[in-house]
Parts: structure tokens; sequence; C-alpha cells
């Protein structure tokens, strides 16, 4: 098994830090977590998720946002924020 850590960068003030696990084998299987605004994916849900995942022979990307902890991001208003994070979540979206 494998772990790969890579980020998107947005801009100066956002980026999209996320570790892709996976198998050595190629699969066809993968579940992506996504976590909420307060949660990462370090968390007690989604370890167990994770190690679900890695019995089954399930590769995982963990998306690890960053909002809360982004003092620009927590510094604007509740409708930036959300356009933040549309933006954000539109960059991934594109990558994948």
């Amino acid at each position: 098994m494998e772990q790969l850590k890579e980020g998107l960068v947005r801009n100066e003030f956002s980026s999209i830090p996320y570790s892709w696990i996976h198998h050595e084998k190629l699969n066809k299987s993968i579940y992506i977590m996504l976590p909420g605004l307060g949660y990462t994916t370090q968390r007690p849900l989604f370890h167990y998720t994770t190690g679900m995942c890695l019995n089954n022979n399930i590769d995982i990307l963990h998306v690890n946002y960053q909002f809360a902890k982004n003092k620009h991001f927590t510094s604007v208003s509740q409708e930036d924020q959300e356009r933040w994070m549309y933006e954000d979540v539109h960059l991934l979206s594109k990558k994948s």
C-alpha cells in the first residue's frame, strides 16, 4: 500500500491538501472522504472508515480542507465563505 500526499493551490490564501491511499495493484474502487467544516479525516469516524476500506481493498482519497484554520477564510462574510468553498471544490473536481 502507498500513500501519496499532495495539494492543489487556488491562490495564495487557498489550498486543498489531500492524501491518496492506494494499493500496489490496480484497483477499480475508491472511497472519497470529504470532512465537514470543523472535522478532519484524522478524526474517529474517518479513521474507522479508512481501516474498513483498506481491509476491503478499496483505495481512499482524503480531502483535507483547512477552512476552519484559515484566518483569511474566517475573516470574510458567510456569503464570501460559501463562494470560497465552492471555488475550491470546483477546482478539486476539475483535477479528479
